[in-house]
């Protein structure tokens, strides 16, 4: 089987790229990493030498091309099922399912005003009330998570790398989640 190969932009900056890269880790797969830094004049042009879309992570393996981390995701859990990424139990999987595509698409008013960056705290700023209300529904999902299907959500490497990342954001500004 050809080599995994991530294409991902900075790990302090991408909620996007670190996602997949934490998941590999945790499974223990051997990959190749290339980072491409963000926000540079030749930024696009960088990415584009991997992708169409211009935009990381970027998953090779062979010839197969995969971008977007979700999209990632799922093609690793098919490549490599006995890592065992979602939950064995039907009513979980699905469950788990629908919490990751709701992280890696919602909380649009977070992702705009908390961007992402893992070096930086700013435990003053301020937050609006839409903000406010995504980061309780983080913590309303990770709370009917872990009373539905006890302990931690995230017992599959992939929920927790698809759903761990917007988290980053109010927790580098000392925003309180709960769950």
């Amino acid at each position: 089987m050809a080599d995994l190969h991530l294409v991902i932009g900075n790990k302090a900056y991408s909620s996007w790229s670190l996602r997949p890269w934490i998941a590999m880790k945790a499974q223990g797969l051997a990959f190749r990493e290339t980072v491409i830094g963000l926000q540079q004049l030749d930024t696009n042009a960088q990415i584009k030498k991997y992708s169409a879309a211009a935009k990381v992570p970027v998953l090779l393996h062979g010839a197969i091309t995969v971008w977007e981390s979700l999209a990632i995701l799922d093609y690793l859990a098919d490549t490599f099922p006995e890592k065992a990424w979602w939950p064995k139990d039907i009513p979980a999987r699905a469950h788990a399912r629908a919490v990751s595509a709701e992280m890696h698409a919602g909380f649009s008013n977070l992702r705009s005003h908390m961007t992402m960056n893992i070096r930086k705290s700013v435990p003053n700023k301020s937050r609006s009330d839409a903000v406010n209300a995504d980061i309780s529904r983080i913590n309303a999902l990770w709370k009917e998570c872990r009373g539905r299907f006890g302990g931690r959500l995230d017992r599959s490497c992939s929920a927790r790398s698809r759903t761990r990342m917007p988290c980053t954001r109010p927790l580098s500004r000392a925003s309180r989640l709960t769950a």
